[in-house]
């Protein structure tokens, strides 16, 4: 794991209330409500390593899933579906994070 081919995203959370993210909000197609979208993340290290998939509408309003923890040293398949009540196509997919002193990776976000 070198980071080449994936995102590699170091982070600590200060506290139980602490959840960073990454996000994209130059989709290069349309996001609509009911799509899957999956990533594959890797925890290359951390304690108590967890993530959740998000998308934020054309007016800003959050959708995402339940967090996960994500089990170490292996690619862990996250997916998301989104709600048939968000209204017309995502403008932001991202990834929200929670760990202590947490390296992961990701790769291959696709939807469908």
């Amino acid at each position: 794991m070198d980071g080449r081919q994936s995102l590699l995203v170091a982070f600590n959370s200060a506290n139980d209330q602490d959840f960073p993210f990454v996000f994209n909000d130059t989709l290069p197609t349309s996001l609509p409500a009911g799509k899957t979208v999956t990533a594959y993340i890797y925890a290359a290290q951390g304690t108590d390593v967890q993530a959740t998939l998000f998308v934020m509408d054309q007016n800003w309003k959050w959708y995402g899933g339940s967090f996960v923890t994500l089990p170490s040293g292996t690619w862990y398949r996250l997916s998301y579906t989104i709600p048939a009540t968000m209204p017309g196509s995502a403008r932001t997919l991202g990834v929200q994070l929670y760990g202590v002193q947490a390296t992961i990776y990701i790769d291959a976000v696709t939807w469908s």
